[in-house]
């Protein structure tokens, strides 16, 4: 049983926590133990290192929290004081050596001389100290708790361990969102953490959230501890890590200056080359480098979930396996994107989607760095202008859902009908030159709840009652929502659509309603014709004609 003792002076002192400096260098938890200043040192980043002693050793690498410079440019904390160390936490350094880290540190007394002689602690020291200068002290080291015992380890090594101390890099994080389900509602966010052993995905709710989202800043080193571990939901991250990582009321988070803080790694990729991204199954997590060799305009969307509009850009990427994707960006990342000269992108957590065969889409854990400086991403860019630029990539974002057929394939109605076309798992897309004979008008408004918020279709219950779903109410009245509201305009807009030709893309899928199956065409494009490109078009055909 180790024991610690109390260092009695000869002046009227607090005493000091002896055997302190051995329990931490042992990986023990001491409970407010009393200290020592020898003398100090500042540090080139405005902090201060501490050589500390327990009256028994001593401990050179005592580093104070710059919340606490203050009291070093005062004189509040000089040589000799007597402190109590009220808040701190230990890690130790590939190279054995231990730092303790001093968040909050009460003064207790000044003094003009030092207590005892303390030595470096050994490994076979504490077996020679003399019991005549030492009493048994009421403090003790913690043993029972897990969280007295931290895992100060790498993600890599953790093995699902809890209440562990982690020092990581932030090289992510989410902005405040919320969530909602049967059980209720509340905030969240969530953040990619890396050290030298792997990376792991953490996550804080509601009070967590609103303890943690404004202190935790992106590119910064922390110490994390008595966070709870779970298995990881690969659908919402790409991290390389079987466990994520939850915030809880015990959970503490400090910021770490230290050395150890220089010496851990960046942001981590698993890039897969585009070619292979087909293969991946929908709403998997995916890292990819590509060149961005177009640019479209963004727009506004209605987002269906919120009711809101948010901005959207499609890009297109390109590598050197000699294949290209569609990338959607969304909300201010679309409107601040900048495109120019064909920028190298990097991409950690953008999601697979099976819209238009394959595409990318970011969500908001997804990572994009512009032109990182990577070996991968140097390599692509000379690829890219010595040939790349010149090439004519297909995309894997304008195929069938089986991923069989490219945006060339064209095809006339009758032949998608001959081919069975949307039969399949997925659904069929292909490019057809069409020409409208009629549209149908009375869709183009419905009644609509009357909350400003909701905007869903209202079901008519037949008793002068109208119900919205959504809102789980009912109204006796409702609001007509409509795309035109000028009735000569209105009518205008499809007469003047009527017998004119487009080239549609189409999305072809057999569904279900009313226990009648039938094949859903459903117009994902819509462009005028223009007629050089498709004259093109029809004089690369002639050889395949038979």
């Amino acid at each position: 049983m180790f024991e610690m003792t109390a260092v009695e002076s000869i002046e009227a002192v607090p005493a000091l926590s002896g055997g302190f400096v051995a329990a931490v260098l042992q990986g023990r938890k001491v409970a407010q133990p009393v200290v020592q200043v020898l003398n100090f040192k500042a540090s080139p980043n405005n902090r201060y290192r501490l050589n500390i002693s327990d009256g028994i050793h001593c401990l050179a690498t005592a580093m104070l929290a710059s919340q606490l410079t203050p009291m070093m440019e005062n004189g509040e904390i000089d040589v000799y004081c007597f402190c109590c160390l009220k808040n701190y936490n230990s890690v130790k350094l590939k190279d054995g050596r231990t730092v303790v880290n001093v968040i909050e540190l009460e003064v207790l007394q000044q003094s003009d001389c030092q207590v005892g002689n303390p030595q470096p602690y050994t490994a076979i020291s504490t077996q020679n100290n003399d019991p005549a200068t030492t009493t048994q002290a009421a403090l003790s080291v913690r043993q029972d708790s897990d969280q007295s015992k931290p895992f100060a380890g790498t993600l890599g090594s953790m093995q699902g361990q809890t209440g562990g101390l982690f020092v990581l890099a932030l090289p992510t994080k989410q902005t405040s969102g919320t969530w909602s389900n049967s059980r209720g509602e509340g905030r969240l966010f969530s953040m990619d953490l890396t050290d030298e052993g792997g990376e792991i995905r953490a996550t804080a709710f509601t009070d967590q959230c609103d303890k943690f989202h404004s202190l935790i800043e992106l590119n910064k080193v922390y110490f994390i501890s008595r966070a709870t571990l779970k298995t990881a939901n690969k659908q919402f991250t790409s991290l390389r890590n079987d466990y994520e990582m939850t915030f809880n009321s015990d959970t503490t988070v400090v910021p770490c200056e230290g050395p150890e803080a220089d010496a851990l790694p960046g942001v981590s990729f698993a890039f897969i080359p585009i070619s292979e991204l087909a293969t991946k199954q929908k709403d998997t997590m995916i890292d990819v480098l590509g060149i961005c060799c177009s640019v479209e305009e963004p727009n506004k969307v209605m987002v269906k979930s919120t009711n809101r509009e948010v901005s959207k850009r499609n890009v297109e990427l390109v590598d050197q396996s000699k294949t290209s994707v569609r990338l959607t960006i969304w909300g201010a990342d679309a409107e601040n994107f900048d495109g120019s000269g064909c920028p190298v992108l990097a991409i950690k957590g953008a999601r697979v989607s099976d819209f238009n065969g394959c595409s990318l889409s970011l969500v908001t854990s997804s990572l994009m760095v512009t032109n990182p400086q990577l070996p991968e991403a140097f390599k692509l860019r000379g690829w890219f202008d010595r040939e790349g630029q010149t090439m004519d990539a297909p995309s894997i974002s304008n195929q069938r859902g089986g991923g069989m057929m490219g945006f060339g394939s064209w095809k006339t109605l009758a032949q998608a009908k001959l081919e069975n076309l949307g039969h399949g798992e997925k659904a069929d897309y292909f490019t057809v030159k069409g020409t409208v004979l009629f549209i149908k008008k009375d869709s183009c408004l419905y009644q609509a709840c009357t909350q400003s918020e909701c905007r869903k279709k209202v079901m008519d219950l037949g008793n002068g009652m109208y119900r919205c779903e959504k809102c789980d109410r009912e109204s006796a009245s409702f609001i007509h929502r409509m795309i035109l509201q000028d009735e000569p305009a209105f009518d205008e807009v499809f007469q003047n659509a009527n017998f004119t030709s487009f080239i549609f893309r189409l999305r072809v899928k057999l569904e279900s309603f009313n226990d009648e199956s039938r094949i859903k065409a459903t117009v994902m494009e819509a462009t005028h014709i223009n007629h050089t490109v498709y004259a093109r078009h029809l004089v690369d055909c002639i050889p395949t004609l038979p």
